[in-house]
């Protein structure tokens, strides 16, 4: 049977997720370079998620926003890492039901921003590439189900004001509001700017 446990709050799980990650970093992963020092990285969150099956840990995600985003909205499924990521799809709704994102982390997340009280949640992903699968990722959710935006948004720290120019800064972003009149203040770029561009 899964299970989310957030490892901030149930601190006993945080050195098996720790041990656990240690496979990411000697990965051929493309975003292998997220996970390490995560032990660093780890405290900022307002929670971190991780779905066990019976003991085994699965998939880990988190809610952050540590003065890197505007304190209003918080990115759910930070780092977000699926760890039988080569077996299959972990965005595709599997014959079992288990859509990590959709069914276990995402609600749950978003359950402790609102209890924190952000206005908004969102979600990204990185490359145009990516943004049919986010789309199907939002159009499976069912409980706080965000909406894909039309726009990129840069979701790198903004450094003495300046916006960080790098690619894989302008991602795909799948917002939900609890605040209807909450409008996204991260920079954000025409699709076709960004195709010109990049």
């Amino acid at each position: 049977m899964r299970e989310v446990i957030d490892i901030i709050e149930h601190s006993d799980w945080q050195e098996k997720f720790l041990h656990k990650i240690q496979s990411i970093i000697h990965d051929d992963h493309h975003n292998t370079k997220n996970y390490v020092n995560f032990e660093k990285r780890l405290p900022l969150y307002d929670c971190f998620t991780i779905v066990i099956n019976n003991g085994v840990i699965e998939a880990a995600s988190g809610l952050f926003n540590s003065g890197i985003y505007p304190k209003e909205v918080a990115r759910a499924l930070d780092r977000c890492y699926y760890f039988n990521w080569r077996e299959s799809n972990p965005f595709a709704r599997k014959k079992n039901g288990t859509a990590f994102s959709s069914m276990y982390m995402w609600p749950y997340q978003v359950n402790v921003a609102k209890e924190l009280g952000y206005k908004a949640v969102f979600c990204s992903s990185q490359t145009i590439k990516t943004r049919r699968m986010l789309g199907r990722v939002c159009d499976m959710i069912e409980e706080y189900q965000p909406t894909l935006q039309d726009k990129l948004y840069n979701t790198c720290r903004l450094v003495n004001e300046k916006v960080n120019e790098e690619k894989d800064c302008w991602q795909n972003v799948g917002l939900y509001k609890f605040d209807e009149t909450y409008k996204l203040s991260l920079p954000s770029m025409e699709i076709s700017e960004y195709e010109k561009r990049y």
